[in-house]
């Protein structure tokens, strides 16, 4: 498998650059998306649909 969607990667591009003080997302709604997704995952008494 060697497209750029298989699990491996692309051969020949290297590693993704990451330094210590990236911060873990780009923008603020990403950071917030997470949480409504985590907290919908959970089994509860609403729903995707009732937010």
């Amino acid at each position: 498998m060697d497209g750029i969607h298989d699990a491996g990667g692309k051969f020949g591009f290297g590693s993704i650059k990451v330094t210590p003080d990236d911060p873990p997302f780009k923008e603020t709604w990403e950071g917030r998306m997470l949480g409504v997704a985590r907290a919908i995952s959970r089994p509860a008494d609403w729903n995707s649909d009732q937010f």
